[in-house]
C-alpha cells in the first residue's frame, strides 16, 4: 500500500497483505510461526535490501544528484 512495495517484496523481504484481507493476514502470521527458516531468510533479505537501497549514504547521494540536476536546469 502506498510506498511499501518499494520496501516489501512479497515472500522475499516481507509479506504483502491486501487491506482488510483477514485470510492473508492469518496466512502470513501462521507462516512466521510455523516456518522459522523461511522467516529468518526473509528477515535477513529485508535487512540487506534496506541497507543496500535505503541507507543514509544512498539517500544523501540521491538528494545531492536531485539538487544538482535541478540547479543545472535552472542555469541551463
Amino acid at each position: 500500500v502506498g510506498g511499501m512495495p518499494a520496501l516489501v517484496k512479497s515472500d522475499s523481504t516481507g509479506w504483502m497483505i491486501e487491506p482488510a484481507s483477514t485470510y492473508q493476514l492469518i496466512a502470513a502470521i501462521l507462516s512466521v510461526i510455523e516456518d522459522d527458516d523461511r522467516t529468518r531468510r526473509i528477515v535477513d533479505s529485508a535487512k540487506r535490501h534496506v541497507v543496500e537501497n535505503f541507507s543514509s549514504q544512498k539517500s544523501a547521494s540521491r538528494l545531492i544528484r536531485l539538487i544538482q540536476s535541478r540547479l543545472a536546469l535552472q542555469q541551463g
